[in-house]
C-alpha cells in the first residue's frame, strides 16, 4: 500500500466490514494514509506489521492485528500519526493486537473514539495521547506497569513513556491496584476508570 489510499463505499451503516489480511506480510510505505468510507475496517498479518507515519480514517470501528509484532511509529513528534474512527456515527472503537510485542512511538486518536483496546504479551508505548472522551484497556501477559522506560521496556508488562489521557501525563500515582489489575484515578465521561491495566486471564 502506497500513497493516499481511499476505499469508497456509500454504505455507512455499521452492518459490514472491509478486511485486509495477509498470510505473510502487509507492506505499507511510510507516509501513506488509508481511508475507508464505509463503516468498520480491519487489517491483519501473520508476520510483524509496521505502520510508520500512517494515518487511518474509517467510518466505523478500526481493528489492527499481527501474529508477530505490531510497530506503530511517527518520525515527527510534532505531528504524530492519527487513527480516526466514527466519521458516520456518534462514537466508535479501536482494537489493537499483537501476539508478541506491541510498540507504539507517537500516536493520537480522534475525539470520536469511545474505547481503545490494546493487547500483546508486551505493550510498550511512548508519546501516545488517548482522548479524554475514551475508555482505555491495556492488556499484557503479566499486567505489571512501568514508566519512562521505552528503550529498556520490561517484557510481559505495560510500559508507558509520556503517554497522556487528555492533557494529563500518566504516572504511577494515577493508578490504584496491584500487578495484573490497575485502574486509573482519572475518570472517563461515563464515570469509569479512564485507563485500565489487566493481565492475561489465568
Amino acid at each position: 500500500i502506497e500513497g493516499d489510499v481511499n476505499f469508497a463505499n456509500s454504505n455507512y451503516t455499521e452492518d459490514h466490514a472491509l478486511a485486509l489480511g495477509a498470510a505473510d506480510h502487509i507492506e505499507i510505505v511510510p507516509g501513506s494514509s488509508i481511508t475507508y468510507e464505509g463503516s468498520n475496517f480491519g487489517m491483519g498479518s501473520y508476520s510483524s506489521l509496521t505502520l510508520e507515519d500512517v494515518d487511518i480514517d474509517v467510518g466505523g470501528n478500526l481493528a489492527i492485528g499481527s501474529l508477530g509484532d505490531l510497530n506503530i511509529k511517527s518520525t515527527s513528534p510534532n505531528s504524530p500519526s492519527t487513527f480516526s474512527v466514527g466519521r458516520y456515527s456518534d462514537t466508535d472503537n479501536i482494537y489493537l493486537y499483537a501476539d508478541n510485542i506491541m510498540q507504539i512511538d507517537g500516536l493520537g486518536f480522534n475525539s470520536n473514539t469511545r474505547e481503545i483496546y490494546a493487547e500483546a504479551i508486551t505493550v510498550n508505548m511512548k508519546d501516545v495521547t488517548f482522548p479524554s472522551t475514551s475508555e482505555v484497556m491495556l492488556r499484557s501477559q503479566d499486567g505489571t506497569l512501568h514508566f519512562n522506560n521505552f528503550n529498556s521496556y520490561v517484557p510481559g508488562a505495560v510500559n508507558l513513556t509520556n503517554v497522556k489521557y487528555g492533557t494529563e501525563v500518566l504516572e504511577q500515582s494515577h493508578f490504584n491496584g496491584s500487578a495484573g489489575h490497575w485502574d486509573s484515578s482519572l475518570s472517563s465521561p461515563a464515570g469509569a476508570a479512564a485507563v485500565k491495566i489487566r493481565a492475561f486471564p489465568k
